[in-house]
């Protein structure tokens, strides 16, 4: 189940400032209203330890249904996949993370963000090389996880890569 999480930037009422602040939550989509022109969907984070009912499908598999927290605002372009992978530190790697990895022996760390390549169905890490190396596209995967360290993200820090 976990292989489908999502993550995305929802906006909650702080009853102390009476202002909207907005704080980073995993969880999944849940349509909850529908018309030709436009879905309403809402973030749900499932509650950890508060499984409603467990059940087995025909072939099988184990499936735990949460009870949901709450509905929340989220941003919409905020909506990023889990790749399945942690990084050294332990750390869920995202699509629209910033890693910093070691590629050779003498160079400098190289910074990319994890994007999904649709056409051939994998994470990529895509930057600039050091040292005005040119573009870079480095595949995501539990064989090279270990020099992977999440340094940030697309959204909250856009300066810590150059994009080509």
């Amino acid at each position: 189940m976990e292989k489908f999480l999502l993550r995305a930037k929802v906006e909650e009422w702080e009853h102390i400032d009476g202002n909207y602040v907005s704080r980073w939550a995993e969880g999944y989509l849940n349509l909850v209203g529908i018309t030709e022109e436009d879905p309403k969907y809402a973030f749900v984070e499932p509650v950890k330890g508060e499984c409603v009912r467990h059940h087995h499908t025909r072939s099988g598999d184990e499936h735990y249904v949460y009870k949901p927290v709450e509905h929340s605002l989220f941003s919409k372009d905020t909506i990023s996949r889990w790749t399945g992978i942690y990084d050294k530190n332990g750390k869920k790697i995202w699509e629209g993370d910033t890693v910093k990895f070691h590629m050779f022996h003498d160079e400098p760390d190289w910074v990319g963000v994890i994007k999904y390549d649709d056409p051939i169905c994998l994470y990529m890490i895509i930057g600039e090389m050091p040292n005005n190396g040119g573009p870079f596209m480095v595949q995501v995967s539990a064989s090279n996880k270990s020099s992977f360290e999440v340094i940030g993200n697309r959204w909250d820090n856009p300066e810590l890569v150059k994009e080509p």
